[in-house]
């Protein structure tokens, strides 16, 4: 969860670094010249010469929160890749249901940690672009960060699990009110017969089956 979070309430606690832009462009230019032509440039990070070290101190703290996530993931990655592997040099085809099940869990697993190695390097991506961007208003509002890594891990999950997949789709198709396509799956994959008539109990009725 701290790797979810930290990043947003470091930027919120960081607003002295995106403000008054155009005030350090001038204070930039009057003491330093050489560097007109460039800070007259509007999607330009001359801004953050002034306070460059406000802005590296920033860039160290999320490198160690997020290093030390990657960190946890490439050990989950590892470990769990030992673990398959293990499992498929000693499975067969006579291989008991149980373990396949495992094995293929594992898969899963291991394919959603290999995702998030991912995650946080597009996550930061797009911070950056951002502050090229100088949209100002959308760094500082740590709700849209948030549904942004929200939204990646969605769909990662949704890439390796196709679970995620049919829920979606379903949940779709229920807010358009339209029903899913495609043939339903049995409920328990057994046909039943009557063979009996159905015996009156009052208000109900009892069908005896048999298989």
């Amino acid at each position: 969860m701290l790797a979810y979070f930290s990043l947003p309430v470091l930027l919120l606690t960081t607003d002295d670094l995106f403000e008054d832009q155009d005030e350090q462009k001038r204070l930039l230019i009057e003491n330093y010249p050489i560097y007109k032509p460039v800070a007259l440039v509007q999607t330009s990070l001359v801004f953050y010469l002034p306070v460059f070290h406000q802005f590296a101190k920033f860039l160290m703290v999320t490198a160690t929160v997020y290093g030390t996530y990657l960190w946890l993931q490439v050990g989950f990655t590892w470990s769990s890749m030992r673990q398959v592997r293990a499992l498929l040099k000693y499975a067969a085809d006579d291989m008991d249901p149980g373990m396949k099940l495992i094995a293929k869990g594992m898969k899963v697993r291991l394919a959603v940690f290999m995702m998030t190695l991912v995650k946080p390097a597009i996550f930061v991506a797009f911070i950056i672009f951002l502050h090229i961007w100088n949209a100002n208003e959308l760094v500082n509002s740590a709700w849209v960060l948030i549904s942004m890594h929200g939204l990646i891990h969605t769909i990662g999950l949704c890439y390796v699990e196709s679970n995620y997949r049919r829920a979606i789709l379903t949940f779709i198709a229920r807010l358009c009110r339209r029903p899913r396509r495609g043939p339903k799956p049995p409920l328990d994959g057994v046909r039943y017969q009557t063979n009996e008539e159905p015996v009156s109990l009052g208000t109900s009725q009892v069908t005896i089956l048999e298989a």
